[in-house]
């Protein structure tokens, strides 16, 4: 029979792991067939466990912001059941530090940059608080050149800068 539901809080799931648990099969169960994909830099792709054993897995190596599909199959007198499937994407890591230079900062408008995140990324949102000007928040795509600039500020005024790695 089937393995029952495969169960991931979001708690178990890091930048760079993904811990799953499941039910037990219905029914003789010899071990558990899980797999993970896709597998490129996965320390650990594939994994049996006993029938006996506490029904966990963990994958490590895993790439930040990568959506993976993950699966797990009943053993029993040597046949495989239908997979119980799911799909995870990890945590997305976080973009690095921010860059201000002092000549990109005039009365209305500030230019930041800043280095790219670990793992896979789509594009950055930036924002800035208080949201005063023109474009208060921005999307920039991963491909493109990390520096995005806010206009219509207001001069004198303290603005706090957010860049977040956005992936799915």
């Amino acid at each position: 029979a089937q393995p029952g539901a495969i169960n991931i809080p979001q708690s178990d799931v890091t930048k760079n792991s993904i811990k799953i648990t499941w039910t037990a099969a219905a029914g003789t169960v010899d071990s558990y067939s899980i797999s993970i994909s896709p597998n490129t830099g996965v320390n650990n792709p594939t994994a049996s466990v006993n029938a006996g054993a506490t029904l966990e897995h963990t994958f490590t190596g895993l790439t930040a912001g990568t959506l993976y599909d993950i699966s797990v199959t009943t053993v029993s007198g040597g046949e495989n059941s239908v997979p119980r499937t799911t799909t995870q994407r990890t945590a997305v890591a976080q973009p690095g530090d921010i860059s201000i230079a002092s000549s990109d900062v005039t009365e209305n408008s500030i230019r930041l940059t800043w280095t790219a995140a670990a793992g896979a990324v789509d594009s950055y949102s930036i924002s800035v608080s208080p949201a005063h000007g023109g474009n208060p928040t921005g999307s920039v795509t991963a491909s493109s050149s990390l520096e995005y600039t806010f206009t219509g500020l207001t001069a004198g005024t303290e603005y706090i800068i957010i860049a977040i790695a956005v992936s799915g």
